[in-house]
């Protein structure tokens, strides 16, 4: 999450409320490091997306 922020700028499951934050973590995906920042190389924004799949397995 602190990576996600940090090169995007954004929480990756953003919301108003601790409920809404925590409804986003359990069934929403962040949007994609890329789409913030298309300069993040791309071996590194796929490393951020797996840190934050539901089953990084």
């Amino acid at each position: 999450v602190t990576l996600y922020e940090m090169l995007t700028g954004v929480l990756p499951f953003p919301g108003e409320t601790p409920r809404a934050v925590l409804a986003r973590v359990l069934t929403g995906e962040p949007t994609s490091v890329e789409e913030y920042r298309s300069d993040v190389p791309a071996g590194i924004s796929a490393l951020v997306e797996r840190t934050l799949e539901k089953d990084p397995a």
